[in-house]
């Protein structure tokens, strides 16, 4: 199974099974990358830490000189 794709995306039967395993290592944490759409079209983009909370996704481009 793709790890990169939601479950929804997967490609699964219905009623398909899964099966859990705990991992023997964990996978390492690495930068998203977020769009947000602006009302005039336009799109901007950044790289965050995947612990950055929403909140702190929209202070961050609230406090840029063109947001």
């Amino acid at each position: 199974m793709d790890l990169t794709l939601s479950v929804r995306y997967a490609n699964l039967a219905n009623n398909a099974k899964l099966e859990l395993v705990k991992c023997e290592k964990s996978r390492a944490e690495s930068s998203v990358l977020i769009a947000l759409q602006l009302e005039n079209g336009e799109r901007v983009q950044k790289e965050f830490s995947p612990s950055t909370t929403l909140w702190e996704l929209l202070e961050y481009w609230e406090g840029q000189e063109d947001g």
